[in-house]
Parts: structure tokens; C-alpha cells; sequence
């Protein structure tokens, strides 16, 4: 039987839930489960659209405040061009 603290009291929890858990793990097939060791020198090579997902995340953090600098820096740059 287990027991826990609550508000300074032990409560003896009933015995149900821990013969549950240990039912539980009976219907799991435990014969069907192997273990593969994963090679950890794979190259994975992105394509397109992940880079675009990349580019919007990084739209939504930090980024963004960098590449509206660089936008606003450039228009600047092509303006006093124009004018001088």
C-alpha cells in the first residue's frame, strides 16, 4: 500500500491503483519490442521548404528586429545615395 503527504497528513492510498499499473503493463507485447542502436554521423540534408520554415520561425523570434534594421539601413542607404 502506498501513502502520500497531504496537508501535513499521510493518506494511505488504496491498493487499486498500484494492481492497475501493474496491469497495465501486461497487455504491452513486450516480445515485439527490439532495441537499434542509431548511427549518430548521419548528414541530413535539408531541402527548400525547410529552409523556408526556418527563415519564418526565425521571423518570429529575434530575427525580426535584425532584418527590418537591415531593410529600414538599406532604403536609407538608396535614399542619401539620391540625394548626395
Amino acid at each position: 500500500m502506498n501513502s502520500t503527504l497531504n496537508n501535513g497528513e499521510w493518506l494511505a492510498m488504496s491498493s487499486e491503483f498500484t494492481q492497475q499499473d501493474e496491469n497495465d503493463n501486461e497487455d504491452v507485447p513486450w516480445d515485439d519490442i527490439v532495441y537499434y542502436e542509431e548511427q549518430q554521423d548521419q548528414t541530413i540534408y535539408l531541402e527548400a521548404t525547410d529552409y523556408v520554415a526556418l527563415f519564418i520561425a526565425a521571423l518570429q523570434t529575434i530575427f525580426l528586429p535584425c532584418v527590418i534594421l537591415m531593410i529600414v539601413f538599406g532604403a536609407l542607404a538608396i535614399f542619401l545615395t539620391l540625394i548626395f
